[in-house]
């Protein structure tokens, strides 16, 4: 009896143990779960984190590259505008130096005619010339005064040079009648003094 008692005894020991052990192990497992879970919560929560910081970085990297394209519109029509600006300033000066320009020419014409004017009422023919080649510096595109230089070289028999005068005022005005009469009147003075002189003239 006495032994069976023990036996008794060590067997509830050892259920008691056993019994212990268990739930030791499973008051683990449980533990172990929960450090699990509360590891996988906060790794979700990272990942979320994560993804919430990439977002919030790709907005602002779309919201930096809106800027930039607006900065790069802005800048393109800075451009254009500044362009536009100085095509607007050279057309500006452009026409300035042609209204100068015409106003100076007009001013060195209207000097000319006034020594033509001046060569017209002067007799003597070498005082009306220099008139006429002050003119010519004033206005070289004037076909009056080539005319008339030609006229005054003429009366001071100067044939060739009169010819060069007629030439270049019909240059200038190929319509221009009066260089055309007083070319003609030159030849036939040098016809009239080949004749005179019994020469044969040659119109080369």
């Amino acid at each position: 009896v006495e032994r069976h008692r023990e036996l008794s005894a060590s067997l509830a020991i050892g259920g008691a143990l056993l019994f212990i052990l268990s739930t030791w192990a499973l008051l683990r497992v449980v533990q172990e779960g929960r450090i699990a879970k509360a590891e996988y919560a906060k790794a979700v929560e990272a990942e979320k984190r994560a993804n919430a910081e990439t977002a919030r970085a790709l907005e602002a990297e779309r919201k930096a590259q809106v800027e930039l394209e607006r900065a790069q519109a802005a800048e393109r029509r800075a451009l254009q505008s500044l362009w536009q600006a100085e095509e607007e300033a050279t057309k500006r000066r452009v026409a300035e130096s042609a209204r100068e320009a015409e106003t100076q020419q007009r001013e060195r014409h209207s000097q000319a005619e006034g020594l033509l004017a001046a060569a017209d009422r002067i007799a003597n023919p070498e005082e009306a010339l220099k008139l006429c080649d002050q003119a010519l510096v004033m206005d070289p595109g004037y076909p009056q005064i080539h005319d008339k230089r030609g006229r005054l070289l003429r009366a001071l028999s100067r044939p060739g040079e009169a010819l060069a005068a007629f030439e270049k005022a019909l240059e200038l005005d190929p319509e221009y009648v009066q260089a055309h009469v007083n070319r003609g009147a030159l030849q036939m003075d040098s016809i009239m003094e080949l004749t005179t002189s019994g020469k044969k003239f040659s119109p080369g």
